[in-house]
């Protein structure tokens, strides 16, 4: 890389600019010949100025044509040089060419393959990042980020009863179970807009954008009566109880998870598997 390092000080910012100055060099190495050699022969130009006007013209031509064919030549590296700094600022670029065979096609290709694993991942690791390994829902990152902020909706807190009696009744294993069970039925008896996450434990979380009172109780209801009739250990239902409450345009969500926090609170009290909606 000694000619490389050597170009860098002339050219620190521009590979174009280097490979044109190896061109130029090169395209313009017969015409010193020539000058040379008539300088030894004759000890002058003056009887060959002819003859060197038309070197210099086609020295000058070949060297345009050069220059023009060798940038088109760059082309590829390029779209490389593009596509990693599309890939670092948005995280995404199009596709390369990827049918030529030669060391720069296969170095665009290779760089389609690079750049799709290193998408692949960014999306695995935002999606792990957002999602609770157990259930397979949002956990409150990915909730955090799903709930439009400002939006109109019905807030549910969502907790199973007499969940810490199981796992020490029945072990872990049986605990999981019944929440993985538990959150495909809060999602399955959910409406296809809704977004429902799992915050910890055996509390869930799930948001109803644009729900109104009748409609969301109507919803809490069935996931309720879906949970104590399909959920059960050792042929003892499991059941759930679920505080609602609401939030207005402009307000955010998180003060709506306090108010049902707080109702799901009263529903234990008044005797668990129920629906309670915030005052």
């Amino acid at each position: 890389m000694w000619l490389y390092s050597v170009l860098s000080r002339v050219f620190p910012r521009s590979f174009t600019a280097k490979v044109f100055a190896v061109a130029f060099v090169g395209t313009h190495v017969p015409l010193l010949v020539l000058v040379g050699q008539a300088i030894l022969t004759n000890g002058s130009l003056a009887g060959q100025v002819g003859i060197l006007l038309w070197a210099l013209g086609a020295t000058l031509v070949g060297t345009a044509t050069t220059l023009l064919a060798l940038r088109e030549m760059l082309r590829p590296l390029y779209l490389v040089e593009q596509t990693m700094q599309q890939v670092e600022e948005a995280g995404t670029s199009p596709r390369l060419p990827s049918h030529y065979g030669d060391e720069v096609g296969r170095l665009m290709a290779r760089t389609n393959r690079l750049v799709l694993h290193f998408t692949d991942t960014v999306e695995e690791n935002q999606r792990q990042a957002n999602e609770d390994a157990l259930t397979g829902l949002l956990n409150r990152r990915g909730f955090d980020a799903a709930v439009p902020a400002g939006q109109a909706g019905a807030v549910m807190v969502l907790d199973i009863d007499h969940f810490k009696r199981i796992n020490d009744r029945h072990g872990h294993a049986v605990g999981d179970d019944v929440l993985a069970q538990t959150a495909a039925l809060i999602a399955a008896n959910l409406r296809s807009k809704d977004i429902v996450a799992r915050f910890g434990g055996e509390e869930f979380v799930a948001f109803l954008p644009g729900a109104h009172d009748a409609e969301a109780c109507r919803v809490a209801e069935r996931i309720r009566r879906a949970i104590e009739t399909e959920v059960n250990v050792d042929e003892s239902a499991v059941t759930i109880s679920i505080g609602v409450a609401f939030v207005q345009p402009g307000q955010h969500p998180a003060s709506g998870i306090v108010s049902a926090d707080r109702a799901v609170y009263e529903a234990k009290e008044q005797g668990r598997n129920r629906v309670n909606v915030a005052s």
